[in-house]
């Protein structure tokens, strides 16, 4: 893949905030990542743009959330081109959600073993769901 000259801010074209300048000099770079195959390091792009890695990923993740289609792999990210990156993209959150939830099952049952205070849910509708299967045989009144 040909890598760009080191990204030169256009101040008339970015945003008043930092945050929001490195989210377009991102955007910028990413034309040029398009498919896993041009995939670019968090790496790469901090010494590109001048910002601290974790600064760089926090703003592909806040790029993702507005609706951005960038995906990760081994090599970096890159701009989502196929259904199949989708779903290679999916397949590997999914798996980290699995192993996050189960470490979190794991470690509450031990703590609640060892009696200690019920833990606090991982996810905010977590204990709702846990009261409704739990009167899933009850007959409620407002039927």
């Amino acid at each position: 893949m040909e890598r760009p000259a080191k990204y030169q801010y256009r101040p008339d074209q970015l945003s008043t905030t930092e945050a929001d300048r490195l989210r377009v000099a991102i955007l910028h770079l990413m034309v040029h990542c398009r498919g896993r195959e041009n995939a670019i390091t968090s790496k790469t792009l901090s010494e590109y743009l001048g910002s601290p890695r974790r600064s760089i990923r926090k703003a592909i993740e806040l790029l993702i959330a507005d609706g951005a289609l960038i995906g990760s792999c081994q090599d970096g990210y890159y701009v989502i081109e196929t259904q199949e990156e989708l779903e290679e993209v999916v397949a590997v959150l999914r798996s980290r959600a699995t192993s996050i939830f189960a470490r979190y099952g794991s470690l509450k049952r031990a703590w609640e073993r060892k009696g200690g205070a019920v833990v606090q849910p991982l996810l905010f509708g977590e204990a709702r769901c846990h009261e409704q299967s739990d009167m899933s045989g009850v007959q409620r009144g407002d039927d």
